[in-house]
């Protein structure tokens, strides 16, 4: 008896389709994936600032004054490796706090205000 031999394995020209078929979707995937981690790397930068006038407004609740001072805060506030932060302007009216990117998220800022009201600000820039 004559066994037939079937075809194995696959051609040249189809391994080349499956290449170009790949590299077209990543071509197409790439630039939407760095803006999701750039808009989730800013959404971090709020969260936090966010954090931090909270804190910020416990601590007027206590002392009636804001502090430039992250340290003295009554609650520990969330750390980044993406942002620095920093308090200014504080006084017994408000405080100002800016979140500035630091190395995948640089050029972002993130700038949040409260008052003695409460009321508070979040912007962010360079999204």
């Amino acid at each position: 008896m004559k066994r037939s031999r079937g075809k194995l394995g696959f051609t040249l020209l189809e391994l080349l389709i499956v290449v170009i078929i790949i590299g077209i979707l990543a071509a197409v995937a790439l630039p939407g994936f760095g803006r999701m981690v750039r808009r989730s790397r800013a959404a971090e930068g709020q969260n936090i600032v966010g954090s931090i006038l909270t804190a910020e407004f416990l601590y007027y609740q206590e002392f009636r004054t804001f502090t430039a001072t992250t340290g003295n805060l009554l609650v520990d506030i969330p750390t980044s490796a993406n942002f620095g932060f920093s308090a200014s302007s504080a006084s017994a009216t408000g405080v100002t706090v800016t979140a500035s990117g630091q190395g995948g998220a640089s050029g972002i800022t993130v700038t949040g205000t409260v008052n003695d009201l409460g009321a508070r600000t979040v912007t962010l820039s360079g999204v």
